[in-house]
C-alpha cells in the first residue's frame, strides 16, 4: 500500500529554517505585538530526518518580557519587519547601533 505522500505523486521536502535569530516581525490581530526571534527549534524523527521547525520569540507587554516557544514560520512571514537569513550572524540584544543619519 502506498503512503499518502506517494499516492499524491510527489515527495514532501523536509522543512528548513527560513529565519535567523534577530528577525523582527509583528503579530496579527486586534492588539499586534512586535516580536524578535531568539532561537530556532528543530524536531527530528527516529531516522534523524528534520520534521518540524518552530521559533522562540520574545515581546514586551506592560514591562514584562513574554517568551513564546511555538511561533511558526507562517506567522513570522505574514508580519515580517526585518528579516535575518538563517545562515547570518545572530544579532546581539542591547548592542549599540550607530546611526548613519546625523539629524537623529
Amino acid at each position: 500500500m502506498k503512503s499518502p505522500t506517494q499516492a499524491l505523486g510527489h515527495v514532501m521536502s523536509s522543512p528548513q529554517p527560513e529565519f535567523g535569530v534577530g528577525t523582527l516581525y509583528r503579530t496579527s490581530g486586534k492588539h499586534p505585538r512586535d516580536c524578535l526571534v531568539m532561537d530556532v527549534l528543530r524536531t527530528y524523527d527516529t531516522a534523524g530526518r528534520l520534521v518540524a521547525v518552530r521559533y522562540v520569540s520574545v515581546s514586551q507587554f506592560m514591562g514584562q518580557t513574554i517568551v513564546k516557544h511555538d511561533a511558526v514560520g507562517v506567522t513570522i512571514k505574514k508580519g515580517l519587519v526585518k528579516a535575518v537569513p538563517f545562515a547570518g550572524v545572530p544579532m546581539v540584544i542591547g548592542q549599540n547601533v550607530e546611526s548613519t543619519d546625523e539629524t537623529l
